[in-house]
């Protein structure tokens, strides 16, 4: 018996669908966050030393959770949608929900300290021309005829584009969280300097 449109259990987006999101979205934005403008308070920080590895063990468990959360959200999207629309749009919802929750933690990366709710975000031309060229890479993969049939996508509606929207947005609150936290420790920093 083959597996209808309403089949339990997620439907994770295919081989191909990984591809292009890692070929458009996770490479433009990793060009703009390589080669765009460096955060102006980089030199106030301290250097790393030369056997320090670059990512210390903190930095593996944030980027973990951050993983571990877009994966999990991704996850209900494609179980909510497979269950409302079949297997076809869930899919679709799925690699779009992924996509532009890869988009939002670049935009979220940009400055450890910073908000991504700042006019500094986007103050790199370099930065803004990738992140249009993801845009248009996760529309193009869901509305255009060509990349539906190679993907394997199907046309979203404006509120399923809504529900991807708000779940990959969802990255953003641990990290703007993170961020809170982060700048009051650097706040402490030249008081505590001071008082001994």
């Amino acid at each position: 018996m083959s597996p209808g449109p309403h089949t339990p259990g997620p439907h994770t987006p295919g081989a191909l669908q990984t591809l292009w999101l890692n070929f458009t979205t996770q490479v433009f934005q990793s060009v703009g966050l390589g080669y765009g403008k460096a955060d102006p308070d980089i030199m106030k920080r301290r250097p790393r030393r030369s056997d320090e590895p670059l990512l210390s063990g903190r930095a593996l468990g944030w980027l973990s959770l951050v993983g571990l959360i877009m994966g999990l959200v991704t996850l209900v999207v494609i179980w909510w949608a497979d269950r409302q629309y079949g297997v076809d749009v869930a899919r679709t919802m799925g690699l779009t929900a992924f996509s532009i929750a890869n988009l939002a933690f670049s935009l979220t990366v940009r400055s450890d300290l910073r908000s991504v709710f700042s006019l500094e975000t986007f103050g790199d031309r370099r930065f803004v021309v990738t992140t249009g060229m993801s845009v248009v890479a996760i529309v193009l993969a869901t509305e255009l005829g060509l990349f539906q049939r190679i993907l394997n996508t199907t046309t979203l509606s404006l509120g399923q584009w809504a529900v991807c929207l708000l779940a990959g947005l969802v990255v953003v609150i641990p990290t703007e969280l993170r961020k809170i936290v982060l700048r009051n420790r650097a706040e402490r920093a030249p008081s505590e300097g001071r008082a001994s």
